[in-house]
């Protein structure tokens, strides 16, 4: 049985998935075999559901809208040295779509997963391009290690994390963590945090836009980079470490009347904090 035979054996198998697949030779790229794969799935989700991903490499793109439905659309791209390379990156890594209650879950697997695992003698790299749609209060974990992310219109809790690649987040309403190593971060809230809320990047600048008044105590942290707020900041060490835009600021305050802790640490990058629309 040929490659192309069992790609259409597999298709056969999974109803609810749309497969269209092509090959194309790139001559000026040691990368030179392609393969480009679509997954279509749809998942039922009742209120106070929850969406995780996690994924080696490729993007994630989740919008919130007024449905009950989780919508897949996933683009599987694999480059590889040569077909041998290619055909076993299709052995070996895969996509799973799966629910459990209330929790639709997609979760990459492959030789990657295992401890000290290096990628450089696979000579194939596979990356899941995730757009998702998910019931708008839906809750969000989300993991990424070598792309962006990003959340638009999804009010629900989040825990989000990245690692060489961006993270950005639009018209969300949760509470939760916002972690990446090397990328930026902005985040949009329509609601403010109702819990304590934290925002953390090694290298990137961190911009983060609240609904005034914000009510909330405050903790930061930047080595090389300054710290800015457009409202008013009550520290609590006023004779220490300002809130200003001087590298190595560290401190804490009150903003409003106080609430929940929101931190923001990041090491090579500002951190902007903002009431007034971009």
């Amino acid at each position: 049985m040929n490659y192309r035979r069992l790609v259409l054996l597999a298709a056969a198998l999974l109803p609810a998935a749309a497969f269209a697949q092509t090959h194309r030779l790139n001559t000026n790229n040691p990368w030179s075999m392609e393969d480009t794969e679509m997954m279509n799935r749809s998942f039922s989700m009742g209120p106070g559901g929850k969406l995780s991903v996690d994924l080696a490499d490729g993007y994630i793109h989740v919008t919130g809208y007024d449905g009950a439905e989780v919508r897949v659309n996933v683009e599987r791209h694999t480059t590889a040295k040569s077909g041998d390379a290619l055909e076993r990156a299709h052995q070996q890594v895969a996509l799973d779509m799966s629910q459990q209650g209330n929790t639709v879950r997609l979760y990459a697997d492959g030789p990657f997963r295992a401890k000290n695992h290096n990628d450089s003698n696979d000579n194939y790299r596979v990356q899941f391009n995730c757009e998702l749609q998910v019931p708008r209060g839906a809750s969000v974990e989300l993991k990424s290690m070598n792309s962006d992310i990003q959340v638009k219109d999804v009010t629900g809790d989040f825990e989000i994390n990245g690692l060489n690649g961006g993270i950005e987040m639009e018209g969300v309403a949760g509470s939760g963590n916002v972690h990446t190593l090397n990328g930026k971060l902005k985040v949009a809230f329509v609601r403010n945090p109702a819990r304590d809320t934290q925002f953390h990047s090694l290298n990137g600048a961190i911009d983060v836009y609240f609904q005034p008044p914000l009510n909330a105590q405050l903790k930061y942290h930047t080595l090389n980079g300054g710290v800015f707020a457009d409202f008013d900041v009550a520290l609590d060490q006023p004779n220490g470490n300002q809130l200003s835009g001087a590298d190595r600021s560290e401190g804490s305050g009150r903003a409003g009347s106080g609430g929940p802790t929101l931190s923001f640490d990041t090491l090579n990058g500002s951190i902007r904090l903002h009431t007034k629309p971009e």
